[in-house]
């Protein structure tokens, strides 16, 4: 059997660093992996897949995923 991933949609910063600390003492029980999105709106569905079409994160979000890199770090999970 693989390794289970859980997936973490980033949101609010909070409720996002509370869920992803679950997640990896979960991910780390099984063996796992964790993986981050960050969803960004496009004003075109165009656009989607056009590396033109992304807009830079909020100093706000790269906080947000900065402290997750920092916990899934720190509980040891990929």
């Amino acid at each position: 059997m693989s390794a289970p991933l859980i997936l973490i949609i980033a949101g609010e910063p909070k409720s996002t660093v509370t869920a992803l600390h679950g997640a990896c003492a979960a991910a780390r029980a099984q063996n796992g992996r964790i993986s981050i999105a960050q969803l960004v709106p496009v004003g075109n569905p165009v656009l989607l897949g056009d590396p033109h079409a992304y807009w830079s994160l909020t100093s706000e979000q790269q906080r947000c995923l900065d402290d997750c890199v920092e916990v899934a770090e720190d509980y040891g999970v990929p």
